[in-house]
Protein backbone atom coordinates (compact mmCIF):
# COMPACT_ATOMS: atom_id res chain seq x y z
CA UNK A 1 0.00 0.00 0.00
CA UNK A 2 1.69 3.70 -0.56
CA UNK A 3 2.37 5.96 2.10
CA UNK A 4 -0.02 8.60 0.60
CA UNK A 5 -3.57 9.52 1.66
CA UNK A 6 -4.66 10.19 -1.51
CA UNK A 7 -5.35 6.73 -2.23
CA UNK A 8 -7.38 6.21 0.69
CA UNK A 9 -10.78 4.07 -0.53
CA UNK A 10 -13.39 6.45 -1.53
CA UNK A 11 -11.31 9.13 -2.67
CA UNK A 12 -12.11 11.14 -5.66
CA UNK A 13 -10.55 12.24 -8.29
CA UNK A 14 -11.32 14.80 -11.23
CA UNK A 15 -9.64 14.70 -14.21
CA UNK A 16 -9.30 17.64 -16.86
CA UNK A 17 -9.69 16.28 -20.54
CA UNK A 18 -9.43 19.49 -22.46
CA UNK A 19 -13.21 20.90 -22.68
CA UNK A 20 -14.17 17.75 -20.85
CA UNK A 21 -14.02 16.07 -17.39
CA UNK A 22 -14.08 12.90 -15.64
CA UNK A 23 -13.62 11.26 -12.53
CA UNK A 24 -12.32 8.18 -10.70
CA UNK A 25 -12.98 6.31 -7.57
CA UNK A 26 -10.18 5.37 -5.21
CA UNK A 27 -10.88 1.39 -4.61
CA UNK A 28 -8.03 0.13 -3.14
CA UNK A 29 -3.97 0.54 -4.76
CA UNK A 30 -3.58 0.45 -7.48
CA UNK A 31 -7.44 -0.06 -8.64
CA UNK A 32 -9.15 2.98 -9.67
CA UNK A 33 -12.93 3.27 -10.76
CA UNK A 34 -13.59 5.44 -13.61
CA UNK A 35 -16.92 7.57 -14.17
CA UNK A 36 -18.38 7.82 -17.72
CA UNK A 37 -16.54 11.86 -19.13
CA UNK A 38 -18.92 14.37 -19.06
CA UNK A 39 -19.12 18.10 -21.08
CA UNK A 40 -19.42 19.73 -17.53
CA UNK A 41 -17.83 20.26 -14.03
CA UNK A 42 -19.86 18.26 -11.09
CA UNK A 43 -20.01 20.98 -8.74
CA UNK A 44 -19.81 18.49 -5.43
CA UNK A 45 -19.12 14.70 -5.34
CA UNK A 46 -22.36 13.53 -4.23
CA UNK A 47 -23.40 14.09 -8.38
CA UNK A 48 -22.05 11.10 -8.50
CA UNK A 49 -23.44 9.54 -5.77
CA UNK A 50 -25.56 6.10 -7.31
CA UNK A 51 -23.72 6.54 -11.09
CA UNK A 52 -22.45 3.16 -12.30
CA UNK A 53 -18.03 2.99 -12.78
CA UNK A 54 -17.36 2.87 -16.51
CA UNK A 55 -14.47 0.66 -15.92
CA UNK A 56 -12.10 -0.56 -13.19
CA UNK A 57 -8.10 -0.29 -14.16
CA UNK A 58 -5.09 -0.14 -12.04
CA UNK A 59 -3.76 3.07 -12.23
CA UNK A 60 0.26 3.95 -11.39
CA UNK A 61 0.69 5.49 -8.07
CA UNK A 62 1.59 9.18 -9.08
CA UNK A 63 -1.74 9.42 -11.01
CA UNK A 64 -3.37 10.57 -7.99
CA UNK A 65 -2.59 13.54 -5.68
CA UNK A 66 0.08 15.45 -5.38
CA UNK A 67 1.62 15.47 -8.98
CA UNK A 68 -1.76 13.79 -10.19
CA UNK A 69 -5.29 14.53 -10.58
CA UNK A 70 -6.42 16.51 -7.46
CA UNK A 71 -8.51 14.58 -4.84
CA UNK A 72 -12.01 16.74 -4.80
CA UNK A 73 -13.84 14.55 -2.22
CA UNK A 74 -14.84 11.23 -1.06
CA UNK A 75 -17.96 9.03 -1.31
CA UNK A 76 -18.10 5.54 0.09
CA UNK A 77 -17.11 2.35 -2.09
CA UNK A 78 -19.91 0.11 -2.34
CA UNK A 79 -19.56 -3.71 -2.71
CA UNK A 80 -19.93 -3.87 -5.85
CA UNK A 81 -17.30 -1.63 -6.43
CA UNK A 82 -15.06 -3.24 -4.05
CA UNK A 83 -15.81 -6.67 -5.24
CA UNK A 84 -12.15 -7.70 -6.85
CA UNK A 85 -12.41 -7.86 -10.83
CA UNK A 86 -11.12 -10.31 -12.92
CA UNK A 87 -8.30 -9.35 -15.51
CA UNK A 88 -7.25 -11.31 -18.17
CA UNK A 89 -3.35 -12.22 -19.12
CA UNK A 90 -1.68 -13.61 -22.15
CA UNK A 91 1.50 -14.90 -22.41
CA UNK A 92 3.63 -13.40 -24.74
CA UNK A 93 5.88 -16.54 -25.57
CA UNK A 94 3.06 -19.21 -25.44
CA UNK A 95 0.19 -17.02 -26.50
CA UNK A 96 -2.08 -18.92 -23.83
CA UNK A 97 -4.70 -16.56 -22.18
CA UNK A 98 -5.36 -16.88 -18.30
CA UNK A 99 -8.05 -14.88 -16.14
CA UNK A 100 -6.74 -13.15 -13.09
CA UNK A 101 -7.27 -11.38 -9.73
CA UNK A 102 -4.99 -9.62 -7.63
CA UNK A 103 -5.20 -11.65 -4.60
CA UNK A 104 -5.03 -15.32 -6.67
CA UNK A 105 -2.25 -17.33 -6.28
CA UNK A 106 -2.69 -18.87 -9.89
CA UNK A 107 -4.39 -18.07 -13.17
CA UNK A 108 -6.95 -19.82 -14.52
CA UNK A 109 -6.68 -20.94 -18.39
CA UNK A 110 -9.40 -19.39 -20.43
CA UNK A 111 -9.60 -18.97 -24.13
CA UNK A 112 -9.52 -15.65 -26.20
CA UNK A 113 -13.56 -15.62 -26.08
CA UNK A 114 -13.52 -16.09 -22.44
CA UNK A 115 -10.97 -13.00 -21.81
CA UNK A 116 -13.59 -10.96 -24.62
CA UNK A 117 -14.92 -8.76 -21.92
CA UNK A 118 -12.16 -8.39 -19.11
CA UNK A 119 -9.79 -5.97 -18.95
CA UNK A 120 -6.00 -6.40 -19.32
CA UNK A 121 -4.06 -7.02 -16.53
CA UNK A 122 -1.96 -3.76 -16.64
CA UNK A 123 -1.19 -0.58 -14.72
CA UNK A 124 -2.22 1.85 -16.65
CA UNK A 125 -0.21 5.14 -17.28
CA UNK A 126 -2.58 8.62 -16.65
CA UNK A 127 -1.99 10.30 -19.83
CA UNK A 128 -3.10 6.92 -21.24
CA UNK A 129 -6.50 6.52 -19.26
CA UNK A 130 -6.93 10.61 -20.15
CA UNK A 131 -6.69 9.39 -23.94
CA UNK A 132 -9.12 6.51 -23.52
CA UNK A 133 -11.72 8.80 -21.21
CA UNK A 134 -11.51 11.37 -23.92
CA UNK A 135 -12.13 9.12 -26.97
CA UNK A 136 -14.98 6.91 -24.95
CA UNK A 137 -17.06 10.95 -24.79
CA UNK A 138 -15.94 11.24 -28.47
CA UNK A 139 -17.31 8.05 -29.46
CA UNK A 140 -14.15 6.85 -31.41
CA UNK A 141 -11.58 3.95 -30.33
CA UNK A 142 -8.85 4.21 -28.38
CA UNK A 143 -5.87 2.72 -29.17
CA UNK A 144 -4.34 1.73 -25.80
CA UNK A 145 -7.64 0.15 -24.78
CA UNK A 146 -7.32 -1.44 -28.52
CA UNK A 147 -4.26 -2.61 -28.23
CA UNK A 148 -4.87 -4.45 -24.82
CA UNK A 149 -8.25 -6.79 -26.00
CA UNK A 150 -7.80 -9.98 -26.00
CA UNK A 151 -7.29 -11.25 -28.66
Amino acid sequence: MPRTPDWSAGHIAEIELLGAWAYAKVIRYPLAGFYAARPERIADVSALKGERLAFRIWVRKYAIGKKGWPVIGSLPVSGDESAQPLFFKKDPISGRFAKYRDSMTEEIPATAAECAGLECAAVWDPSHVESRLRDELAGRPNKWFGSMKAK
